[in-house]
């Protein structure tokens, strides 16, 4: 609009227009996979397309009106081109150049001068810029696409092995666990979650030492069933969980939902799943019922079926007063209700809730082991498993659960039957 509003709206220049949304998207996305934080790669983004961009276009446009300098601007554009930025910059100039470029270039051929004019959209010219915008958006794409499904062959290649191997406990119910997991088909199954040997180990670096978060752990779970891993921080439930949503990818180890490979078809499994993660994955600046229809686009809910579904999880989970309000403003608790109720947006047959009740006060906290409950038993559709520190909130709500030491299952089962077997050993 700026442009436009200013009179420097040149022909073709729609065409550059349009050719640099996708490069520039593609390829940002491509390269934010070398950068560790977000404000590292944004920094990084900004200075280096204004620099390249913004700055080297006129830069060069100035090299090629220098008799002495043509052949340096002309090869040095031709390298950076590869930047959809300067593209788009020198395209620009270019367009808006056109009588200037070809006194340039046609100097020496008066007749050239008089009769003739430069066809601006040419290879030669500003096409060479829309060439390379299309090819840099085509290449970005399929690179991603080739890295996301090498990626998959070769981590689903890294954690082949063999899924029989034994594992030692001191609890009896560790090992009948392990032993049944082992001998039966995961995906022809009626558990919902199958975890079967599953372990993760983090390389050795600099600042630390190589370790198991996760170390060989197997368990089964059926629809209807509520599931507690138990432990301090550090114990490698969070890990677990990152396992199960396909956050961090196994070092050996199935994991199979509704009778699905986690890892190698992870785009039908997502469907099945909802996450509450451990920290609020909510948008400040959004309102609560702006929160709710954003996660419902995100999972694919029917247009005619949101709001009903909005206004019975608001309901379920008590936001009505806080309906308008944003939700950075929120209350600590209140943030834990929309957190695990965007993870109930659609119904999802396995349900992932990473300490739910944490910042909670008790009344609260009550409500919370309420409306779990009603998920996992009065349903009876829903598989969920929850991590906690309390033993109380494991008791309340789950059938089963298992105590997490070290990355290991140091014991499984009812509460009553742990409590009788090892009710005199403190493991955490």
């Amino acid at each position: 609009m700026i442009i436009y509003f200013f009179d420097n709206f040149p022909d073709y220049f729609w065409a550059i227009w349009l050719a640099y949304g996708p490069s520039i998207i593609a390829l940002t996305y491509l390269t934010s996979f070398w950068f560790k934080t977000e404000s590292a790669a944004q920094n990084f983004t900004i200075l280096f397309n204004f620099v390249i961009g913004a700055l080297g276009g006129t830069v060069i446009f100035v090299l090629r009106i220098s008799n002495d300098l043509i052949d340096i601007g002309k090869s040095i554009a031709w390298i950076l081109r590869v930047v959809p930025s300067f593209s788009f910059a020198y395209g620009y100039v270019q367009l808006l150049n056109p009588t200037t470029l070809n006194f340039i270039d046609n100097q020496n051929n008066i007749l050239f001068l008089l009769t003739d004019k430069i066809n601006i959209v040419s290879s030669q010219y500003a096409g060479a810029d829309l060439i390379y915008l299309g090819f840099i958006t085509i290449f970005a794409i399929l690179t991603l696409s080739l890295s996301e499904g090498m990626r998959n062959i070769f981590n689903c290649c890294k954690r082949r092995r063999n899924n029989l191997a034994k594992i030692s406990a001191e609890d009896e119910e560790v090992m009948m666990e392990s032993e049944k997991i082992n001998n039966i088909d995961p995906a022809s199954s009626e558990y919902s979650i199958v975890v079967k040997n599953l372990e993760k180990s983090f390389s050795e670096t600099f600042s630390c030492k190589g370790f198991k978060a996760v170390n060989n752990i197997s368990f089964g779970l059926n629809y209807g069933e509520c599931f507690a891993l138990l432990g301090v921080n550090g114990a490698g439930k969070t890990t677990t969980f990152k396992c199960l949503t396909n956050e961090i990818i196994p070092t050996y180890g199935d994991i199979f939902i509704s009778g699905k490979d986690c890892v190698r078809n992870f785009n039908e499994v997502r469907r099945l799943i909802g996450y509450c993660p451990q920290f609020d994955a909510i948008f400040e600046y959004m309102t609560v019922e702006e929160n709710l229809k954003y996660y419902s686009y995100i999972k694919g809910i029917p247009f005619e079926k949101r709001e009903n579904m909005i206004k019975s999880i608001i309901n379920e989970m008590r936001l009505s007063e806080q309906l308008n309000k944003e939700a950075g403003n929120l209350s600590g608790g209140n943030k834990r209700k929309l957190s695990v109720a965007i993870a109930l947006i659609g119904n999802p047959p396995i349900i992932f809730l990473d300490e739910p009740s944490n910042g909670m006060d008790p009344e609260a906290r009550r409500f919370m082991w309420a409306v779990i409950q009603k998920i996992s038993t009065e349903r009876k559709k829903s598989s969920v498993i929850l991590t906690t520190h309390s033993m109380e909130e494991a008791e309340t709500l789950c059938r089963r659960m298992s105590i997490m030491v070290n990355g290991k299952f140091k014991c499984l089962g009812t509460s009553t039957g742990i409590k009788d077997r090892h009710g005199a050993v403190n493991y955490l």
